[in-house]
């Protein structure tokens, strides 16, 4: 296995690579994948693996497209039920929640209103 690191000395970027055995793993690892190594170092870059997690490559997108899901959930959720104060500077819980089905509905009426009209 070879692993790539950066390290900053000085203020200078410096980039390496280095090689690693790792024994007593029983996980298939394909090109590509990433893998987590839980185990002990030993003498000439050998790594005996006690654990091995390994995620392969396909997830990586699956991962990022999930996650920016939950972002703007979380992120919608955040704006509906909560608001800034700048008198005080901070974020407050909205007295009346923002409901989404009110949001669609006024939405649409302006839509089909500015339609009727042109």
């Amino acid at each position: 296995m070879e692993s790539s690191y950066s390290i900053v000395r000085d203020g200078q970027l410096e980039r390496s690579t280095v090689s690693f055995t790792i024994t007593s793993t029983q996980s298939s690892v394909s090109v590509g994948d990433t893998i987590q190594v839980y185990g002990v170092f030993h003498q000439e870059n050998a790594i005996q693996a006690n654990q091995m997690v390994v995620t392969p490559s396909r997830n990586i997108g699956y991962m990022y497209v999930i996650s920016a899901l939950a972002g703007v959930w979380v992120l919608s959720r955040l704006l509906r039920q909560w608001r800034f104060d700048p008198e005080h500077f901070a974020v407050v819980p909205r007295s009346d929640p923002i409901r989404l089905t009110d949001r669609i509905r006024r939405l649409w009426a302006r839509y089909t209103d500015e339609n009727i009209d042109a």
